[in-house]
């Protein structure tokens, strides 16, 4: 099978699983979003939004260097220090929310009792991120697609069980951490538990543990990085506006998240492949990937003008009448999809070459504008002034990274032309 053969199925199957999981996931949202209203769905996503931050810092970039590592030489024996390390980290997380989470801002007593029972998911996330690495790095897309579905459904599952009878956000966050587990033990028997320990002495065991500690640590930072971007606005919008417009802002993103399913499917089928490539050491490897991205591309600028012109009809559907504030939201950060795609690929080739400083350096960038922006333009704007400043980071870090690529490799592509010419 060639590359992008393998890269289209890969891509199909899981395109196929991300559209299931993406309508899942927004009926999931519109459910909540209607039952509890924006303040409480405002919580909820603040809830969320920690738990997923939490989750990043605690999987500490081990998931991408081993799918690089399985990706380019099958090799699977750093697989239980890996586990290792999420765990301790995930305990050191759960403890500082157990302790610190009272004093949260703009959070009742119950949505912190709801943080501190869904925090302990991150210990079951933590060997579902192992078993999940062990599928995405061999390849095995379709056991990955039927994972990513049953974990939706279950979701869906507690939702409606909710819905029928009752129970507020502490009640949720019970049933998702029951999903949770029993996701991980769904995944744990799609990769056949291939995390082997064998016994060794304490000192080789430890300087395994310390060579991925080194070797992540930059991913690691990269990782939270990205998902603190990602995640920022929410955060921010619950310290600078209340829980009812951190509820407004999250339905207009929820929407633009659900516009991404080609672009997940086709960038998580991308990057093992990415790694096996770039491991042939051809010079301008990137460049074998033009197709895809210019494919991504096309659909992005698309779906912008769609969701935007739209952008009444869509909320007013899928969220009610009482949503109709999230449209101004919506019309601004559907235009995030075309500077998302080229960051997207961008960021993936770096990281299947190591080369993880621009990252850094882009992503620090871009939060700090990002952070400075809601702060001036939310107050002014409501959340329409914090999707301006959205937009206006991500715009912004496609610059820092395209400008970087072009640097490097504007030689070869100088030198492609001339090299045409004196075959022709």
């Amino acid at each position: 099978m060639t590359m992008f053969s393998r890269l289209t199925l890969n891509s199909f199957w899981l395109l196929l699983a991300r559209i299931g999981t993406q309508a899942g996931l927004a009926l999931f949202t519109i459910i909540l979003a209607r039952q509890f209203g924006s303040s409480v769905f405002g919580e909820y996503t603040f809830i969320a939004s920690l738990i997923v931050i939490g989750n990043v810092v605690t999987t500490f970039g081990t998931d991408m260097l081993l799918i690089r590592e399985i990706a380019a030489a099958d090799r699977l024996s750093d697989l239980f220090s890996a586990l290792l390390i999420q765990i301790l980290l995930s305990a050191i997380f759960i403890a500082g929310i157990l302790i610190l989470s009272s004093h949260l801002p703009n959070l009742n007593q119950e949505s912190v009792i709801a943080l501190r029972i869904y925090s302990f998911s991150l210990i079951p996330l933590a060997f579902f991120t192992v078993f999940t690495t062990i599928l995405r790095g061999k390849q095995h897309m379709v056991a990955y697609s039927l994972l990513n579905l049953a974990l939706i459904i279950l979701q869906l599952a507690a939702i409606f069980w909710l819905r029928l009878h009752g129970g507020g956000i502490v009640i949720l966050a019970i049933l998702l951490l029951a999903v949770q587990v029993i996701g991980t033990l769904v995944a744990g028997a799609l990769c056949q538990f291939q995390v082997n320990y064998s016994s060794q002495p304490w000192r080789a065991l430890l300087g395994q543990l310390w060579y991925l500690v080194k070797a992540c640590a930059p991913i690691a930072l990269l990782g939270l990085l990205g998902i603190l971007y990602q995640r920022m606005s929410s955060i921010l919008i619950l310290s600078l506006s209340g829980t009812a417009s951190t509820g407004y802002y999250s339905a207009a993103a929820r929407v633009v998240e659900a516009a991404k399913i080609g672009h997940v499917a086709v960038f998580t089928a991308l990057y093992p492949l990415m790694a096996q490539v770039h491991a042939t050491n051809k010079p301008n490897w990137i460049e074998a990937f033009r197709f895809p991205v210019l494919l991504l591309s096309g659909g992005a600028i698309i779906a912008s003008f769609l969701l935007s012109w739209q952008a009444k009809p869509f909320i007013s559907i899928l969220f009610g009448p009482g949503y109709i504030s999230s449209i101004p939201a919506l019309q601004v950060l559907a235009w995030m999809l075309i500077p998302y795609t080229i960051n997207s690929f961008l960021s993936l080739a770096y990281l299947a070459e190591g080369e993880v400083t621009i990252i850094m350096i882009a992503l620090m960038a871009t939060i700090i504008t990002l952070a400075a922006l809601t702060v001036w333009w939310d107050p002014l704007m409501n959340i329409k002034g914090a999707a301006w400043a959205a937009l206006f980071s991500e715009t912004l870090q496609s610059i820092i990274l395209s400008s970087w690529y072009f640097k490097q490799h504007r030689k070869l592509i100088i030198r492609r032309p001339v090299e045409r010419h004196c075959i022709s």
